[in-house]
């Protein structure tokens, strides 16, 4: 054999050895990254809602002193300029209502934030774009599935043979396992992105109830408002990010289901379409951002 053959062999048996030892180690990687998502957000979901409780008993005498401190403020404006009977009964009626709104959005506690964020849920589930199932670990599996596929793909167009044989090339079942490892990466991407929103969820449902407390006084209702606009935000960014995620899921069963997984103008497709979803999970929640703003984010 010839030195030249050898260095080949060698070559490629490194390249297949590196690409195997990742290949396992994103598959562990993958059952402990599904672990991790899973229990870290329901651990997380369970904390902000006793958060939310506690938080709702501390800022009632907030709530309660700037109503009180309202009230002594408004009465002592009306009697400085000499009010009639009819602008105390105004004036009574207008702060009675405006506190007594925020007074239930407090005592209703997280049950607000999460009915915006079921309302916007049911929306995404009524364009039949998504199923409402959509998890980050459910994300993550369909990385998996796309990795396992790709590697039996190597296999069936022999990346063994094409190791020991130097007159075999290694670029098809090298590209498949690539292209395999960068899906998983992007599905990653996308789960950490759907979790951040998630986590934005708890946090706007729980630990934003803090501002609601402050919607008792005309010098910090805008602290509340701000709130329920959060909520908003968090909602709408739910709703499209899920029909992105929806799509790009059915999109990708599609071409399985489909295409010729062996041919290279369909494994470029499928890089370039990953690749382009990864973009669209990140611009979408900015985006959405903008739309609450009234801003186009370019």
């Amino acid at each position: 054999m010839s030195r030249a053959h050898l260095s080949v062999r060698l070559l490629k048996l490194s390249v297949f050895v590196l690409v195997l030892l990742s290949l396992i180690a994103s598959v562990h990687a993958q059952v402990v990254i599904d672990n991790l998502v899973d229990s870290s957000l329901i651990r997380d979901q369970v904390r902000f809602e006793f958060i939310g409780d506690r938080l709702v008993s501390l800022m009632l005498n907030t709530f309660y002193l700037l109503a009180v401190i309202e009230f002594t403020w408004a009465m002592i404006t009306l009697m400085l300029r000499q009010a009639g009977m009819q602008a105390f009964l105004n004036t009574i009626v207008t702060r009675s209502l405006f506190i007594g709104f925020f007074s239930w959005l407090l005592t209703r506690g997280s049950a607000t934030a999460s009915e915006i964020f079921q309302s916007f849920e049911q929306l995404a589930i009524a364009t039949t774009l998504t199923d409402g199932a959509i998890t980050p670990s459910n994300i993550m599996d369909h990385g998996q599935v796309m990795l396992a596929r790709l590697y039996q793909e190597a296999i069936s167009v022999g990346i063994f043979d094409s190791v020991f044989d130097p007159n075999k090339s290694l670029s098809t079942p090298v590209l498949l396992l690539f292209i395999g490892m960068v899906a998983f990466v992007v599905m990653a991407i996308i789960a950490a992105h759907f979790a951040v929103v998630l986590l934005e969820m708890f946090i706007a449902a729980n630990a934003g109830i803090i501002l609601l407390g402050l919607g008792a006084s005309r010098w910090t209702y805008q602290y509340a408002t701000a709130y329920l606009r959060y909520a908003l935000s968090v909602g709408m960014k739910l709703f499209v990010l899920s029909i992105v995620v929806g799509l790009t899921l059915d999109e990708i069963d599609r071409f399985f289901a489909t295409a010729a997984i062996d041919e290279i103008n369909n494994l470029m497709a499928l890089l370039a379409f990953i690749l382009f979803a990864a973009v669209v999970s990140i611009i979408v929640p900015k985006s959405v951002k903008g739309m609450m703003d009234g801003v186009s984010v370019g």
